[in-house]
């Protein structure tokens, strides 16, 4: 089954501790953030914590193959 976007972006987010990761399906990026130092989620740490960046991706696929949660594609 398709999720398609009518004008809303697709992505997903997990929260796990202090960790915050953002995957925006249409582009296939994602965004780190530390919400107990930047709660406003305005520096993104992908670049700088990639042993995190990959830590969270593997939770978030975990927790959507654990819900059977559809994946967004686009059109």
């Amino acid at each position: 089954m398709r999720v398609e976007s009518a004008g809303i972006p697709l992505q997903s987010a997990l929260v796990c501790g202090d960790f915050k990761l953002i995957h925006f399906a249409e582009t296939n990026k994602y965004e780190l953030y530390n919400l107990h130092d930047d709660i406003s989620e305005r520096h993104d740490l992908s670049q700088e914590q990639p042993a995190k960046l990959q830590e969270m991706i593997r939770l978030m696929n975990e927790c959507l193959q654990a819900t059977r949660a559809q994946h967004p594609r686009k059109r």
